[in-house]
């Protein structure tokens, strides 16, 4: 019976010194990849607004979009930088101060959205089955956005501002 207690005793004191079996996680994070420029066509829906644009990111956290449809757009051009946005359309190109567009502007909503997340600013993020979701808020305001990512290859798949009626879809995501 003594005999017994100390194997027992043993056995316990044997397993307080056992690791865990309990893996520790990396917490989440942006895929490197968005760190990049990129490119991708953006299909933008917009309260009774559909516009089609090319998207660029490009170096030193600047944008630039380039408006296909409608028809009204097409050709039309904005290159969103840091201090400045500047404006091209049929010859004619204007620059501004950034924040001097109305706040709800379809590229302003845009590049505002992609620039925090590619920076990874103040985003919750969370692993849905194979998609990275991303969610935020606009600096300054009240719009809550979301935004899909394929956490392998880095590509952005969509982004939803839902206070706003701001969607976009990202279709031919590739990065330069």
């Amino acid at each position: 019976m003594e005999g017994r207690l100390r194997f027992y005793f043993l056995i316990a004191v044997f397993l307080l010194f056992l690791p865990g079996c309990k893996t520790k996680t990396s917490p989440l994070q942006i895929p490197p990849q968005l760190e990049r420029p990129f490119q991708a066509k953006a299909v933008i829906e917009y309260d009774d607004l559909s516009v089609s644009a090319l998207f660029f990111r490009e170096e030193g956290n600047t944008f630039r979009i380039e408006f296909q449809e409608p028809k009204t757009l097409e050709g039309m051009s904005m290159l969103f930088e840091p201090d400045q946005i500047t404006i091209s359309y049929r010859g004619l190109t204007g620059s501004y101060r950034s924040g001097s567009l109305p706040q709800a502007a379809v590229g302003q909503l845009l590049t505002e959205a992609v620039g925090l997340i590619c920076r990874g600013e103040n985003l919750q993020l969370e692993l849905n089955e194979s998609v990275l979701e991303a969610k935020g808020v606009l600096a300054g305001k009240e719009d809550f956005f979301s935004a899909t990512i394929d956490p392998q290859s880095g590509a952005l798949q969509t982004l939803t501002i839902s206070n706003q009626n701001f969607e976009v879809a990202f279709q031919d995501f590739s990065f330069q």
